[in-house]
């Protein structure tokens, strides 16, 4: 379809401007006018590529054709113009081609109108074609000359020799060098030797044939001497004049040389990797899902050969059940592009060549093999992780379910709960075991009938004999037992359920609790080879995590029959025995009691112990009694008093109980009237030989014919570490422990005896009851005495150099246990002498009291402070007390109890000071310090009997080895070291290594608690450091305190302020104590000085009384420990949420539970220790309200 003639005519004639268009339309032309009569439609109309021709009259009554033609001249100069007229001359036609028209017609010859049209179009066609080829040739040129000035690509013209002729600027980056630089130098001189001759052969191979281009690879020289790979295609243009050379035109092919070899030497990796890796790895076929490939881990754990995986699909691997949901999931993933992306599959089941069922975990990555696509598969076998995961939730809630079982009935069925967890099982056995009777007791037995219900066998509880199979398993361990049929029941299992369906496999386990056999767990099934070896020892870690639960059930209904035997053996004692509380009240005894005093039953009770001893004997029995209630003490002698005023010598042995949910002291007094006269008739008769006897340092033991010990000497007994009473009357095998077996030793012992052939003297080698191993020479010779049966005396001497060594972990934590005990035990005590304490100080201050109970109460005051020391050395130990550390200088500390040191040691013992010259500065609690060194300086001075010299050094050392050193405590650094040395006895080597156990002492009955070296390791613990000691017997002692040397710049002693009057207040407290009476002793106290006091047991209920009262609360005081869910701390911390300056004031006998083991004070944040007297309670709070924040 052709484009219309668009035509602009300038005419004031529109008939003249039909007939135009008439002769265009005529000629073939599609003609559309815009016709103009004027100079503004003229004007107006203008505009470039409007149209295609313009045809303007020369003449118009108000316009003119030149003018005309210059305006179309500025706005469309391209469009062809034709001037039209009637009368126009030759000259005025000249003229206005010369002005740039381009042509000219008459009206009265309208034949050249159209030909002039015609004309007029084609030459401005063929300006516009001309215009745009040149364009277009510019264009191309600057297109070109971009292209080689920026192509990565170097185009190189080389004349016939090879010779650089032109290089474009792409040489400079490729290879290095400047482009005019190798003008009219040889390329080969610069190609690797290796590849020129083959370039050489392309090179002459082209201009001999000029049609045909060359392609080759080469190396070629980079300017800084590396060589590049380049790919270069040259082309012979000799022929062509502007170029007159060859053109090369050479891409850098290094990076693709260099993928190529990376490449190459990757799938050498791949083959090595995929060979090599131990997890089953296979590569398949996206589409038909066949194994193409599979490595040799996949062989060896799913059974097939390398070729029978390849005949496989992913279908083969699977169960059956599984394949649709591995369908679905392979038509989902179809889509996954090839970016070796490694994606996670999941868990998936699959299927070994036996048929054996495995869970797996597959991670899959997608490739691109020739044209299709591929995956290659990594798989996990997790079958033995998820049977773990199963196991372990099992366990998790068993254990749960355990510690709220209070039966064995009960255990058994949450035990039989486990094992449905775990196991496919039709029958289930659960016996205890009795080592002492070698039977089973059977607690629990469950068996599945022919229609799969479940029934538990009747015959439980009854004891049974140990089959042959159960034995095997309480000796030497689990049993699995798969059989195949005919299934048969031997003889050495008992069967349980239904005798004609026996089990096709059973598995049997022990149940230990620790190293000892408690009991038989077993499941069996009707079904051929149900477990495993996995099975057996599932089912032997579920028996080993049941044992001990099964264990404190056993424990449990002990402590049962052990309560009733302990009514029987109360009430039927030939022994008097009393029970009585901390303070000597009698709260029951026995009928041998009541006969011993001559009273009844309701005459004892309520008694104190202070009335049952004779007159002038309470005080000192009271501070026996103390002794044997702070377990100072265990057996003591004294008198009883009876009601016809006897005296009767008694023995009494003490053992602390709980009664009636107190505690409390269990007292067995027996008459010791005819024992004491015959004691004194012996020590007569055989005081001599005692003497020789006591004091042999060799070891001496009398037996009789039988090899019973008829008597020992202390020598003898520190030799093989046992008391008297353990060896008197024993075989004289009591003190070996070896492998041959002790009634072996004794028939050979008694038939020397019997033949009478001593052992004169030999060496033995013993290990001892205490597994000790030691070498003993033994003398032995034949003692007859008249009157008496003949006995073997022995003389041993130990001739092997003893070394005792114990691991400093293992003293720790037993001194970490005994410490938790003693520090709980100090805590409850504390509550109970806080309400002692405090009342008794009440009654003092009331006044008015008859003397008699005025001295009453000064004695229960002052008992409850010597109870609150020693609960203040517990807490020590413990390590429980909160300490308030401040920075102290030794030198002031020892300097400070250099007059108490003087009075507690005496005048015969020199007191030597050596202090540092500088502050010895650590940070520490004054007390506890004061406490270190008077617990040393005592124990030194009860080492020096006679008089002696203690030695007291301050010193500052540089640790510098801790490495080296005997504590696991000690490390590098700065440390402040106390120095107590004494030139007393010495402490024996065997017993350094027991000297701070809580407890121990080696001094005389009622010289000592056992608590003082104890109280100092706990203190020194608690600020970080550590103890050493040095000892030698008859030389002395040297204790070592360090303590790490405080950092901080030293402070100006504290101002001394005079003591000032406790006053009250009316301010409101809110109280909060669980223990009752300790609750109502401190509101009264507190509203004795005026105090509005509210009270609250727990912190639950303090913070109900908070809700009500807390704009009228001034302070808060707390027990730290208390039995709710919510300590006193933590009640604190919520208030300060609501008032950040709320005062606080916390009491507690210590606070370990709540602020951890080193509770530093703060400001603002006070403590009051239990037990306190009342002024201090009173001095406590009103600090606590003056103080500001």
């Amino acid at each position: 379809m052709k484009r219309p003639l668009r035509l602009l005519h300038l005419e004031d004639d529109p008939d003249y401007s039909d007939l135009v268009r008439i002769m265009l339309t005529k000629e073939g032309y599609e003609v559309e006018v815009v016709l103009a009569e004027g100079r503004a439609a003229f004007e107006k109309a203008l505009a470039p590529e409007r149209f295609d021709l313009i045809l303007a009259d020369y003449l118009l009554p108000s316009y003119n054709g030149l003018a005309a033609l210059r305006a179309a001249q500025k706005k469309c100069p391209e469009t062809p113009f034709l001037l039209v007229s009637g009368t126009i001359g030759e000259y005025a036609a000249i003229e206005s081609l010369k002005a740039g028209a381009t042509d000219y017609v008459l009206k009265n010859w309208p034949e050249h109108l159209v030909p002039a049209v015609r004309r007029a179009i084609q030459e401005a066609e063929e300006r516009r074609q001309r215009r745009r080829a040149e364009a277009e040739l510019v264009r191309r040129e600057r297109h070109f000359r971009a292209i080689t000035e920026n192509s990565l690509d170097i185009l190189t013209v080389l004349d016939q020799e090879g010779h650089f002729i032109h290089n474009s600027p792409s040489i400079k980056r490729v290879l290095g060098y400047e482009p005019r630089a190798l003008i009219g130098k040889s390329a080969f001189a610069l190609i690797h030797p290796e590849d020129l001759p083959r370039v050489l052969q392309a090179f002459e191979s082209i201009l001999k044939t000029r049609e045909r281009p060359f392609q080759a690879e080469y190396r070629f020289r980079h300017q800084d001497g590396s060589w590049r790979f380049l790919e270069g295609v040259g082309q012979n243009r000799l022929q062509d004049s502007a170029i007159a050379g060859v053109v090369v035109n050479a891409r850098d092919i290094t990076d693709r040389k260099q993928a190529e070899e990376a490449l190459r030497r990757s799938e050498e990796r791949y083959r090595l990797i995929f060979d090599s890796n131990p997890k089953p790895t296979m590569v398949y076929d996206h589409l038909t899902l066949a194994i193409l490939e599979a490595n040799k881990a996949a062989v060896q754990h799913y059974g097939y050969s390398a070729e029978e995986f390849k005949k496989l699909t992913l279908r083969d691997i699977r169960p059956p059940e599984d394949v649709p949901a591995m369908i679905e999931y392979m038509h989902r993933i179809a889509k996954a592009e090839p970016n070796n992306q490694v994606r996670y599959a999941g868990i998936w089941r699959h299927r070994r060549k036996n048929g054996e069922i495995m869970d797996v975990e597959i991670k899959w990555c997608p490739i691109a093999f020739g044209d299709r696509m591929v995956s290659l598969a990594m798989i996990t076998d997790i079958t033995e992780r998820k049977r773990v995961e199963l196991r372990n939730a099992a366990f998790a809630k068993l254990g749960q379910n355990l510690s709220s079982a209070s039966s064995p009935a009960e255990a058994a069925r949450i035990i039989r709960s486990a094992a449905d967890d775990l196991f496919r099982w039709d029958a289930f056995t659960l016996d205890l075991y009795s080592a002492e009777e070698g039977r089973i007791y059977p607690l629990l037995n469950v068996d599945t009938n022919a229609r799969g219900q479940r029934f538990e066998d009747p015959g439980a509880g009854q004891p049974k004999e140990l089959s042959g199979m159960a034995r095997r398993v309480v000796t030497k361990g689990a049993e699995l037992i798969l059989r195949e049929e005919p299934f048969v029941i031997p003889e050495d299992v008992s069967p349980i359920g239904d005798p004609a369906r026996p089990s096709a496999s059973l598995m049997l386990v022990p149940i230990r609790n620790r190293t000892q056999v408690i009991g038989l767990l077993s499941i069996q099934s009707y079904t051929p080879k149900a477990y495993q070896p996995a099975d057996l020892a599932t089912l032997q870690a579920l028996a080993d995590h049941c044992g001990g639960a099964l264990e404190r059930i056993r424990a449990e209904q002990a402590l049962r029959d052990s309560e009733q035997r302990f009514r029987e053996l109360f009430e039927g004692s030939p022994d008097a025995v009393f029970v009585e509380d901390v303070h000597g009240g009698v709260l029951d005894v026995n009928p041998a009691a009541c006969r011993l005093h001559g009273m009844t039953r309701e005459d004892l009770m309520g008694r104190n112990i202070s009335e049952l001893v004779p007159p002038g004997e309470q005080a000192a029995a009271a501070q026996k009694f103390q002794e044997l209630v702070e377990g100072r003490l265990a057996q003591i002698e004294g008198a009883s008093y009876t009601r016809d005023g006897r005296i009767v010598p008694v023995e009494i042995r003490a053992s602390r109980i709980t009664y009636a949910n107190q505690p409390a002291v269990l007292l067995h007094v027996r008459d010791i009237a005819d024992r004491k006269r015959a004691e004194a008739a012996l020590r007569s008769s055989e005081m001599l030989f005692h003497s020789v006897w006591e004091n042999s340092a060799d070891g001496m033991r009398l037996t009789d014919e039988h090899g019973n010990i008829v008597a020992v000497n202390e020598a003898f007994c520190k030799l093989v570490g046992l008391r008297r009473e353990e060896l008197e009357g024993k075989p004289l095998t009591v003190t070996e422990a070896g492998p041959e077996p002790p009634e072996q030793r004794l028939m050979e012992y008694c038939q020397r005896f019997r033949e009478g052939a001593t052992e004169k003297q030999k060496e033995r080698q013993l290990t001892l009851r205490n597994g000790q191993e030691v070498i003993l020479e033994e003398i032995n010779s034949r003692v007859e005495l008249r009157g008496r049966p003949p006995l073997q005396l022995g003389i041993f001497r130990d001739v092997m150099a003893q070394k005792r060594l114990e691991e400093q972990l293992r003293q720790s934590q037993k001194m970490e246990a005994i410490g938790q005990l003693a520090g709980g035990v100090a805590h409850d005590f504390n509550n109970i002498l806080t309400v002692i304490h405090g009342h008794a100080s009440l009654l003092m201050a009331n006044g008015g009291l008859a003397p008699v109970h005025a001295r009453s109460a000064q004695q229960i005051g002052q008992a409850a402070e010597r109870a609150a020391s020693l609960t203040r050395q517990l807490l020590a130990f413990s390590r429980r007390q909160v300490m308030q550390p401040r920075q102290l200088d030794m030198n002031e500390v020892v300097s400070n109890m250099t007059k108490m040191l003087g009075r507690i040691l005496g005048e015969d013992i020199t007191l030597q000071l050596n202090y540092w010259p500088q502050p010895a500065l650590v940070q520490a609690d004054n007390g506890m310090m004061e406490q270190v060194l008077l617990n040393l300086a005592v124990n030194a001075r009860d080492a020096m009997p006679k008089g002696g010299l203690l030695a007291i050094k301050v010193a500052e050392l540089e640790v510098e080895a801790p490495p080296g050193r005997a504590h696991s405590e000690a490390r590098a650094g700065r440390f402040v070291c106390l120095s107590i040395t004494d030139n007393g006895c010495g402490i024996p080597s065997e017993n350094l290594w027991r000297i701070f156990d809580p407890f121990f002492t080696t001094k005389s009955v009622g010289k000592g608690t056992g608590l003082g070296l104890a109280t100092v390791y706990g203190i020194v613990n608690q600020h970080r450091g550590w103890v050493e000691v040095e000892s030698e017997l008859k030389r002395g002692t040297v204790f070592r305190v360090f303590l790490p040397r405080s950092t901080q710049p030293a402070k100006a002693p504290d101002e001394p302020s005079a003591p000032a009057i406790v006053r009250g207040g009316q301010e409101t407290i809110l109280v909060v104590e669980d223990e009752t009476p300790v609750r109502e002793l401190v509101c009264d106290l507190l509203r004795r000085h005026g105090y509005h006091v509210l009270p609250a047991e727990s912190s639950a209920q303090a913070l109900q009384v908070w809700q009500g009262s807390k704009d009228r609360i001034d302070l808060v005081l707390t027990d730290l420990v208390m039995p709710d869910q919510m300590n006193g701390r933590e009640l604190v911390e919520k208030l300060w949420v609501e008032r950040p300056r709320l005062k606080v004031l916390f009491t507690s006998g210590y606070s370990q539970e709540v602020v951890g083991k080193d509770f530093v004070l703060r400001r603002g944040l006070n403590y009051l220790q239990k037990p306190y007297p009342p002024h201090k309670l009173a001095r406590a709070v009103r600090d606590c309200l003056d103080a500001v924040n």
